[in-house]
Parts: C-alpha cells; structure tokens; sequence
C-alpha cells in the first residue's frame, strides 16, 4: 500500500527500479531528444556518419522491451516481523 501512494521519483521507487529516475517531464523531454535526433540524422544523410545514441530510461533506449523490477526475496517470518512493525507504528494489533 506504501508504494502505491509513493510519488512516482521517490527515494524507495527509485531503489526497486533505476528506470523511476526518470521523472515523466524527463522522460518527455528524452523522447523529444531522440525524435529531433533522429530526424537530424536522416536530413544530413551523409555515408558512414554515426547513428546519435538514445537517451532516457532503459526501455526508451532498447536495452529492454519491457519494464522489470527487481525481485526482493525475503523469509516469511522476516515479513511478518515488518508487518508487525507497520501496525505498531500505526496503533494496531495483529492478531
């Protein structure tokens, strides 16, 4: 439930994904990059010139076709322990 309402560039965002460093007016901003880019790079046409390099997340720049988030394993007695934790802080009592 924490992360859900976390803001989407949040530290603990952040930490599960390197993509959400990329805040949506970045991501933005590198998707127009790579468009005015690429058509830079088709106008001037010449033989042998270099392909400009991508910019932005991860799956704006070909390295994955879709997002993935790092798997935190954790023992069940560990979890509930955390849980426990949340609910202290929050005044209620698991049963």
């Amino acid at each position: 439930m924490l992360a859900v309402n976390l803001p989407y560039a949040s530290r603990t965002n952040k930490s599960i994904d390197d993509d959400y460093a990329w805040g949506i007016d970045q991501t933005l901003l590198a998707a127009v990059y790579n468009a005015l880019a690429a058509i830079q790079y088709s106008i001037a046409g010449k033989k042998g010139a270099k392909k400009p390099d991508r910019i932005g997340p991860s799956y704006m720049i070909g390295k994955s076709k879709e997002r993935k988030v790092k798997a935190m394993v954790m023992p069940i007695d560990d979890l509930r322990r955390k849980l426990a934790w949340f609910d202290e802080k929050a005044g209620e009592k698991r049963g």
